[in-house]
């Protein structure tokens, strides 16, 4: 809020210099009158508004308005990226939705200067019901890891993982492909640990999405993939 008017996340908001009081989201602050003009610029990454540069300009410089806005407008697009990583980093190491975010958006800010699309393969493993070691649980988490590497070494990267998913990258890749490798990496992993009865005692599961074609925000595209791969019931072995 500037002066009790909500802000606009799409263009940039000017304040001229009649204006005697200035107020963001309620606090009143130091006299802004000997300004001539006050810019505020939405940040926009990824489809979300994570702040507002605020440019005070003390006189006129003899620039068309236009052409200063489309300046800052450049200004902050180049800040975005940094303002974003540096917010995301306060985040706990353990949140790994915040984690899931970043990762994402890592790789879109990366990969997309070689591909316009990004497919993206999350994998979550389980345990079957079964009494199950912890040396069988970290050998099964080395295991994953290292058929991932395998199977994406040429054209995908491994961006992620916690004590059960795995988030993977692969630039300009589609769906059918990545969900061939996905089955690969299952179908091999499955092998490595059958229990007493023949029954797997670890189960990996995965989905994928596609940048920008299933969502062009980040914030999204993370929530629709942990949502999707929880709302997806393994089948009984």
């Amino acid at each position: 809020m500037i002066n009790d008017s909500p802000l606009d996340s799409d263009q940039a908001v000017i304040v001229s210099d009649k204006e005697e009081s200035f107020s963001l989201n309620g606090e009143k602050l130091p006299d802004c009158s000997a300004f001539n003009k006050i810019y505020l610029i939405p940040i926009n990454y990824q489809g979300v508004t994570e702040g507002y540069l605020a440019i005070f300009q003390e006189r006129e410089n003899g620039t068309q308005i236009a052409d200063e806005l489309k300046l800052y407008e450049i200004l902050a697009t180049q800040i975005a990226p940094v303002f974003v990583t540096a917010e995301i980093s306060k985040a706990s190491d353990t949140d790994e939705h915040s984690l899931l975010h970043y990762d994402i958006r890592s790789a879109i800010t990366d990969m997309g200067k070689i591909s316009s699309s990004i497919t993206f393969i999350l994998f979550r493993m389980t345990i079957q019901g079964h009494k199950v070691h912890l040396e069988d649980f970290k050998k099964a988490r080395v295991q994953i890891k290292k058929l991932l590497g395998e199977e994406f070494s040429d054209n995908g990267k491994l961006l992620s993982e916690t004590w059960n998913y795995y988030l993977v990258a692969i630039p300009g890749a589609n769906t059918i492909s990545a969900q061939m490798s996905g089955n690969i990496v299952i179908e091999m992993f499955q092998e490595f640990f059958i229990g007493e009865e023949g029954k797997p005692t670890f189960r990996l599961d995965y989905l994928t999405k596609q940048y920008p074609f299933d969502s062009d925000n980040v914030s999204e595209l993370a929530d629709i993939m942990v949502y999707e791969l929880l709302q997806n019931p393994f089948p009984e072995l």
